[in-house]
């Protein structure tokens, strides 16, 4: 657990909008009442749905919410180590990993995200999150960061905010084992959704990943790292270096997840996707609550490809 925990009187809140709250399978979200991105929508679909245990909204928050925090719990225990939340937004991943006996530092550069979170940690009296404000990339320089409660906040071209890496951030940080107090426990998986700016996260977190190998889940958004020159190639490759190994987890069935390994040099046919890197010492016999499947092969990526362009809709225009 962390060594310091959140108190009632140390939230400094400015955000003046209202705040809605709602509870999700024992868990209190907060955020505000204006928002209106795919997170809250799934937040609020799950919770408005009257149909009992309704199929539809169970299988779309899973997909779109639940499935990051329940495959991670797969993956690590939480005697393993701390949980590394890059991107934390209102702590859709944090929270229900807290609730499952998880140590998480939660990571956010938006102020009303991390206000939202705090409150969130003591509704849910989880105070083994600890949230910190800051952003997180691969030096220290001057960017803009907005401060809107926004799951899409990334890094701008600016000079109102000072940038950090990972690395300085767990400098100043201790950690208790759940289990025996022992300090300076390691950090055992790092969650990263920073729109575009994940090798950058990756590059500022060097210490931390030749040192511990935590194992690691990354969103890649290939539109955005398209819009800044870069490929899910150049995350991929970087990883392969520090000896991680890459996979794909199919949800097909999300009651049986599996991985599919791939190779760096494999096409990533997705617009986004969560990618998991495990490295090549995790222990997959000991640790692993996820079968391992068939490799993902180019045929793979071909195939779709062809049935995602199948989908697209053709319009003609008479021309005169």
């Amino acid at each position: 657990m962390m060594d310091t925990a959140l108190k009632q009187d140390s939230l400094n809140t400015t955000d003046i909008l209202e705040l809605e709250s709602l509870t999700i399978d024992g868990l209190n979200f907060i955020f505000p009442k204006s928002s209106h991105d795919v997170v809250v929508k799934n937040l609020r679909q799950r919770a408005e749905c009257n149909q009992w245990s309704c199929i539809s909204c169970t299988y779309q928050f899973h997909k779109n919410i639940s499935c990051t925090s329940e495959h991670i719990s797969r993956i690590v225990h939480p005697h393993d180590g701390f949980i590394v939340d890059v991107g934390c937004y209102i702590g859709t991943v944090a929270l229900p990993l807290a609730k499952m006996g998880f140590s998480v530092l939660a990571i956010d550069g938006s102020q009303g995200n991390i206000e939202c979170l705090e409150r969130a940690v003591i509704k849910n009296d989880l105070y083994s999150i600890q949230a910190i404000e800051t952003v997180v990339s691969n030096s220290e320089y001057m960017c803009d960061f907005s401060s809107d409660t926004n799951p899409y906040n990334s890094i701008q071209v600016g000079s109102m905010v000072q940038t950090t890496t990972l690395d300085k951030v767990l400098e100043n940080i201790q950690y208790k084992s759940v289990n025996d107090n022992t300090q300076n426990v390691p950090c055992s998986f790092i969650k990263i959704d920073v729109e575009g700016y994940e090798k950058e996260v990756l590059e500022g977190s060097i210490e931390m990943l030749t040192t511990y190998h935590p194992s690691i889940c990354l969103e890649i958004n290939t539109h955005l790292l398209h819009k800044r020159d870069m490929k899910p190639r150049d995350i991929f490759s970087y990883l392969d270096n520090l000896s991680y190994e890459l996979y794909l987890v199919n949800i097909v069935n999300p009651t049986m997840p599996y991985l599919q390994r791939f190779e760096p040099t494999n096409q990533f046919p997705f617009s986004v996707e969560n990618v998991l890197a495990l490295h090549k010492d995790y222990k997959k016999s000991n640790s692993l609550h996820i079968p391992i499947g068939d490799d993902w092969t180019h045929e793979d990526s071909d195939n779709l490809l062809n049935t995602t362009l199948t989908h697209i809709p053709v319009s003609y225009t008479h021309l005169t």
